[in-house]
């Protein structure tokens, strides 16, 4: 699982888009799995500190749902402003609408998803080619937090 800087993109591609470059997909609007957000550990740091990860992606769903939030609409566009160095509040405006297309509270791993990142990456990397996505996968945290209603 890995996070991704998606409302960079967003901003970046509308930015691109105004300067004359044109926008060959939309990965919101193709259908073609991906795996959102997520967390990428070895095993054997899952396994020896499962206490760690769980506050960790306790942390993680309790983000996304502020940043989902309606209300907490301007201080995730100031966070955003500040973090892509945007020089007006009001330009973040597009990555944070992008963001809440593209994130989702519900942050399972999807096999799809990793199988997708798996074929994309290893044309160039072997060890990768031969990963297997449900080898990958341990949703027992994610479960966990379903079950006390997190998402």
């Amino acid at each position: 699982m890995a996070a991704a800087p998606l409302p960079r993109v967003v901003t970046a591609a509308s930015k691109m888009e105004r300067q004359g470059f044109r926008i060959l997909a939309d990965l919101e609007k193709l259908p073609i799995p991906y795996q959102n957000t997520g967390v990428i550990a070895r095993r054997s740091f899952v396994n020896a500190s499962p206490d760690i990860v769980e506050r960790f992606l306790r942390g993680l769903t309790d983000g996304v749902a502020f940043a989902m939030d309606p209300a907490n609409k301007t201080a995730v566009m100031r966070s955003l402003a500040k973090g892509l160095r945007l020089p007006r509040t009001e330009d973040a405006l597009e990555g944070y609408e992008g963001m809440l297309t593209l994130y989702q509270r519900r942050i399972y791993p999807t096999t799809e998803g990793i199988r997708n990142a798996i074929q994309i990456l290893g044309t160039t990397n072997e060890r990768i080619r031969s990963l297997k996505a449900e080898n990958l996968i341990d949703d027992r945290f994610v479960k966990k937090l379903e079950q006390e209603g997190r998402f």
